[in-house]
């Protein structure tokens, strides 16, 4: 199987993109292991993950390997 990723929409996402005040009342975060292969994502989705935590939220992680990315 093939992906073609680049430049797909979740390697473009920024911390300034998160909308302020989105940790404020606890909720649900759900995020894809896929969101990991890139170091630029990989921080973001490690830096709202923290935020996710310190704000009582749930972290739901779907561990989606997939070897060719």
């Amino acid at each position: 199987m093939i992906f073609k990723r680049p430049p797909a929409a979740d390697l473009l996402y920024r911390l300034e993109h998160l909308p302020h005040g989105v940790f404020e009342n606890p909720a649900i975060i759900h995020l894809c292991s896929n969101s990991l292969t890139d170091p630029k994502i990989a921080d973001v989705t490690l830096a709202m993950t923290t935020m996710a935590k310190r704000a009582g939220c749930l972290v739901s992680v779907d561990a989606n390997l997939r070897n060719n990315l």
